[in-house]
């Protein structure tokens, strides 16, 4: 039994972010709605469904999958001289880059970078600006960052990519921050930082 009764693999679902950052009450119904379909549809387990049965519980956990609203957020950040005012390029690269992980949606992008995403007429968690973008830090020499700059992009980075899961963020003398997420590593440019 692997779930596949319905238009998506549930074990798929539980771990994508349409799932993990959809509200908890549309978490909560479409768990509900695949334990329910489960009981019956199960073939070691279940119990006996006529065809109409079938179709009901495959329609429940299909609408309640449409229902999850998580939006994804970017691995890639937008890095820009001050988050505090975006300009019209930083806006755009932010757009495109939600756009690119939440394909079939509408971003819109208001002045603090924040993110509101729509799917047809249902509106997806919103993603904080803080979310997508890094400042840059003023270093005294690019090639060779005191440990306090090291520490001050550290933070930057670290905040940009908490929602990710981010486990480690190292910073090298010339800036290049690694970043390693649960889902693998992101390497940025220290030309991009400093």
């Amino acid at each position: 039994y692997d779930g596949a009764y319905a238009d998506h693999v549930v074990g798929t679902v539980k771990h994508s972010d349409r799932y993990l950052n959809a509200d908890e009450k549309k978490q909560s119904a479409y768990d509900q709605a695949v334990e329910a379909a489960k009981e019956v549809l199960d073939k070691e387990k279940g119990q006996y469904a006529d065809q109409p049965k079938v179709e009901e519980l495959t329609t429940a956990v299909n609408n309640a999958w449409e229902a999850l609203n998580g939006s994804t957020i970017p691995t890639q950040k937008v890095v820009v001289a001050d988050p505090l005012k975006l300009t019209p390029d930083e806006l755009e690269q932010i757009k495109q880059k939600v756009a690119a992980v939440n394909p079939g949606t509408t971003v819109e992008v208001a002045s603090d970078g924040s993110v509101t995403i729509k799917r047809g007429n249902q509106v997806l968690t919103p993603i904080a600006g803080d979310q997508l973008v890094i400042g840059r830090t003023k270093v005294n020499d690019l090639k060779n960052l005191t440990p306090i700059e090291q520490g001050e992009v550290k933070q930057k980075v670290l905040t940009a990519y908490q929602s990710l899961g981010v486990t480690i963020v190292t910073i090298s003398n010339d800036g290049t921050a690694t970043v390693t997420l649960p889902s693998g590593s992101v390497t940025i440019p220290g030309t991009d930082l400093v």
